[in-house]
């Protein structure tokens, strides 16, 4: 699920950073994909394989994507991405970042949390898309018994 929302923001990022906005969006007037890897600084290869929901990338590679695609930290995660009159949903991740982090954060999931920022890099490059998803899931599991009971 978590690869198939950052592989749908990362297309639709990239239609949003065409060389000539006010021209009707189409394939000659998109950002390319050569363009946001290079300005990512990760391969042409992995730009593909993000954008088609098939690689399982690293939080790191996510991070050096929002270059890519001018985008702000950690936008590619927003649940309601491209949702016209929805507000931004970042639950998932921010469920992953309070128990990486193990600080209490009241950030609202309408916006990422920042704790993130303090994570050491390398620590960055070993949790991937689906190892961030099952972190999330188990702690909303956790949430929901305690709240039952």
């Amino acid at each position: 699920m978590l690869k198939d929302i950052v592989a749908k923001n990362a297309l639709r990022a990239r239609e949003l950073n065409r060389p000539e906005p006010d021209k009707p969006l189409s394939r000659a007037n998109i950002c390319s994909q050569e363009e946001a890897a290079a300005r990512a600084g990760i391969s042409l290869k992995l730009i593909g394989k993000i954008e088609r929901g098939v690689q399982n990338t690293t939080l790191q590679s996510i991070r050096k994507l929002k270059f890519g695609y001018n985008l702000q930290d950690y936008e590619l995660f927003d649940e309601n991405g491209g949702i016209e009159g929805a507000q931004p949903c970042y639950a998932t991740f921010n469920l992953f970042v309070r128990y990486c982090v193990k600080r209490p954060d009241d950030t609202p999931d309408t916006e990422p949390s920042h704790l993130l920022d303090d994570l050491d890099n390398e620590l960055l490059d070993h949790f991937t898309l689906e190892r961030i998803e099952a972190i999330a899931a188990r702690q909303r599991m956790k949430k929901e018994k305690l709240t039952k009971g």
